[in-house]
């Protein structure tokens, strides 16, 4: 993933952002995920309202458990 981002920053290669969403998560880096919180959050954008609606939120006496 270095080779992609070096060839960005040198301007040799154009800065492709799926989404908007992902643009804002990937901006820093020229649309290249290279740390593991950028690789997180794209997860989070991509499952979106899904994630939100489907996992239940975690109760005190769950998380002691």
């Amino acid at each position: 993933m270095v080779h992609p981002y070096l060839r960005r920053r040198a301007g040799q290669e154009k800065e492709i952002y799926p989404t908007p969403e992902l643009e804002k998560v990937l901006r820093k880096t020229l649309g290249i995920p290279l740390f593991q919180e950028q690789v997180m959050q794209v997860a989070m954008v991509c499952a979106g309202p899904w994630r939100r609606s489907r996992i239940p939120a975690r109760s005190h006496a769950s998380a002691r458990a």
